[in-house]
């Protein structure tokens, strides 16, 4: 590749006649697969969610939600309370550059967010809140991602368990379930 973008540009400035490397082909690079999470990481995650605690019952909804959906941390993390539909399972997330999308999540994911939103503490609008020490205060992306963390090492998980890994995991099981 540099060799041809060199005697493309020795060529194009008037330093050679013709372009020796006009026809070598370039290889391609073979493409690294997506860092997703595996299912049994999944698994290790929420049975470390398993307890009835508020943090428990938080961090089971967001891992849950993520897995489900497939959107961003930020989305997430800026979840309202007006922005869950209950009744037909669809969550309205804003992502990347201001745009809005409809997100359908499964039946378990909205029994987690029933049991989340039932004890949460009130006054805020978002959804995902802080459980100690911050007063009830929306939880950032970066709180989202310091828990996956936290869970991750608690869990043993040597392999990738960040909300972006949440992506490639949602899109290779869409894809595995004929998506």
């Amino acid at each position: 590749r540099s060799f041809k973008r060199l005697f493309t540009w020795l060529h194009e400035e008037g330093h050679i006649a013709a372009n020796p490397s006009r026809r070598i082909k370039v290889p391609k690079v073979p493409r690294d697969e997506p860092k997703a999470y595996h299912m049994e990481d999944l698994q290790k995650l929420l049975n470390t969610t398993a307890g009835n605690d508020l943090a428990s019952l938080r961090n089971r909804a967001i891992i849950l939600f993520l897995a489900d959906t497939g959107c961003r941390v930020a989305g997430c993390a800026g979840l309202k309370l007006t922005d869950l539909d209950m009744t037909d399972r669809l969550a309205k997330v804003t992502e990347k550059g201001s745009k809005t999308r409809r997100v359908p999540f499964s039946q378990p994911t909205c029994n987690a967010l029933k049991a989340w939103l039932a004890v949460r503490p009130s006054g805020t609008p978002w959804v995902w809140t802080g459980v100690e020490r911050s007063g009830g205060r929306v939880l950032s992306a970066e709180g989202i991602r310091q828990m996956l963390r936290r869970l991750g090492r608690k869990a043993g998980i040597t392999g990738p368990i960040n909300p972006h890994s949440f992506r490639h995991g949602f899109a290779r099981e869409y894809l595995l379930s004929g998506g």
